[in-house]
């Protein structure tokens, strides 16, 4: 990623995606992009690690773009499920028979 980011600077706007939980890449990830500058120029996204993108949310100055799973699909025109938090709400409670 670091080579991708020296070799086109600023005539790119990136879209970075976290694909898995990985411990540290969210923040390696902010790392490269502020040090080059190009936050402003980065979009961050992943629908299956919220927890990697708060983590990157808050390292992140000035923020990147952060796009979650409800964003996602809105972005891609697919039916919006349920945010993470009402996801795990709805699986708390007891179903009705």
């Amino acid at each position: 990623m670091e080579e991708l980011l020296d070799r086109f600077e600023n005539t790119l706007t990136y879209d970075v995606e976290l694909k898995k939980p990985i411990e540290g890449l969210p923040e390696a990830v902010v790392e490269a992009v502020q040090t080059r500058g190009l936050a402003s120029r980065t979009f961050l996204c992943s629908i299956t690690d919220d927890a990697g993108l708060k983590r990157a949310n808050s390292a992140s100055s000035p923020l990147l773009p952060i796009v979650g799973l409800i964003e996602w699909q809105v972005l891609c025109g697919k039916p919006i499920l349920a945010r993470p938090q009402e996801r795990e709400a709805r699986e708390r409670q007891p179903s009705a028979v």
